[in-house]
C-alpha cells in the first residue's frame, strides 16, 4: 500500500521487453505515461475499466504517430532503394519491354504509361530506319543527370511533402584507369507518390546534375520529349 493507502502493484515487464529496445519502444512509452498518471491520480487508476481505456488509448496514441511519420519514410526509403538497386543492371537509354516487367511493381501508373509509350516510339523508329539503321531515340543514361549513368547511390533522409516523398539520391559515376580514376558526383531526388494499399510508387526524377551538358527537368519531361519527337518522325 501506498501513503494514500491505496493498494498498488508492480507491473510486470516481459524478460524480452526493453524501455530502450526497438521492439518495444511504444509498451516503454506506454508504461511511461501510465506510471505517471498513476503517481498523480492513484484512485483513477483504482478502476479497472478506467485503466483498460487509458491503455488501449495510449497504445492508440503511439501506433497513430507512427503510422505518419517513421513508417512512412521508411516504406519510401526502401522503395528508392530497390528501384535504384534494378537501374543499376538495366542497359542504357530507355528499358526495354522485359526490363520495365522488373520495374512496374515499382512505378506509378503515369511514369509506367510514359515509359511504355517512349518503348514503343523506339520501337517504332527503329523499324521505320531497319535498311539504314540510326542511334536510339534516347542515348545515355535516361534515370540520372549523367550521360554515362551512375554506378553508385545513397539514398538519403526522405521527405514528405501534400501527397509525394522526395528522396535526395547521392549518385556517383567513376571512370579511368587503377592510376587516375576519375569521379563525378551529384545528387538527383526521387519523387514517390502514393499508390494503391498506402504504398510509395516512383512517380519521377528530379535531375540535379550542375555540368555542362546534364540532363535537365525531370525523368516525366525526357520520356515526354521522347513520345513527340517520335511522333513528328512519323509525319
Amino acid at each position: 500500500r501506498d501513503v494514500t493507502g491505496v493498494q498498488t502493484c508492480a507491473l510486470p515487464i516481459s524478460p524480452n521487453q526493453s524501455p530502450h529496445g526497438t521492439g518495444s519502444s511504444r509498451s516503454g512509452a506506454r508504461d511511461a505515461r501510465r506510471h505517471s498518471v498513476a503517481a498523480r491520480y492513484p484512485r483513477f487508476i483504482e478502476s479497472e475499466g478506467l485503466r483498460r481505456f487509458y491503455t488501449a488509448f495510449a497504445i492508440f496514441l503511439v501506433a497513430a504517430a507512427a503510422a505518419t511519420g517513421t513508417r512512412a519514410a521508411e516504406s519510401a526509403d526502401t522503395v528508392a532503394d530497390r528501384f535504384y538497386a534494378i537501374y543499376q543492371t538495366l542497359p542504357p537509354g530507355v528499358p526495354a519491354s522485359v526490363d520495365l516487367v522488373r520495374l512496374q511493381p515499382l512505378l506509378s501508373e503515369e511514369l509506367l504509361g510514359l515509359l511504355k509509350q517512349a518503348a514503343a516510339a523506339e520501337v517504332t523508329y527503329a523499324k521505320a530506319n531497319a535498311r539504314e539503321p540510326v542511334p536510339p531515340l534516347v542515348e545515355g543514361d535516361l534515370f540520372t543527370s549523367l550521360f554515362e549513368g551512375a554506378d553508385k547511390f545513397r539514398v538519403g533522409l526522405c521527405n514528405v511533402s501534400d501527397e509525394n516523398v522526395f528522396c535526395p539520391t547521392v549518385l556517383s559515376h567513376t571512370e579511368g584507369g587503377v592510376g587516375e580514376p576519375k569521379t563525378t558526383d551529384w545528387t538527383d531526388t526521387l519523387v514517390l507518390a502514393a499508390g494503391a494499399g498506402g504504398s510509395w510508387k516512383v512517380d519521377d526524377v528530379l535531375y540535379g546534375g550542375k555540368w555542362d551538358f546534364a540532363r535537365r527537368g525531370s525523368l516525366k519531361d525526357a520520356l515526354r520529349e521522347v513520345v513527340e519527337q517520335a511522333k513528328a518522325i512519323a509525319k
